[in-house]
């Protein structure tokens, strides 16, 4: 049994949600967020959402990618049309 965590999403219909990557080094999950143009941070060390890391107005996130690497906390946002 899991726990539900709602994520804050667009009121677009067309947005939301649309790529999750898991960082084990760092213990948390970047997820893109489309509809509010960031990528939502969660902690599952926590388990709660931290500050999320905005992307720009004009830019929708749709794909993520994570530097596995430490100390540098790298992610990079993509957009696809």
């Amino acid at each position: 049994m899991g726990n539900i965590i709602t994520a804050p999403v667009s009121v677009s219909t067309g947005e939301g949600l649309v790529d999750i990557v898991a960082d084990p080094v760092r213990p948390r999950l970047y997820i893109a967020n489309s509809g509010l143009n960031r990528v939502e941070v969660f902690g599952t060390a926590s388990n709660q959402f931290l500050t999320p890391i905005n992307t720009g107005t004009e830019e929708q996130t749709n794909r993520i990618l994570v530097n596995p690497e430490p100390p540098a906390d790298a992610v990079l946002h993509l957009k696809f049309r």
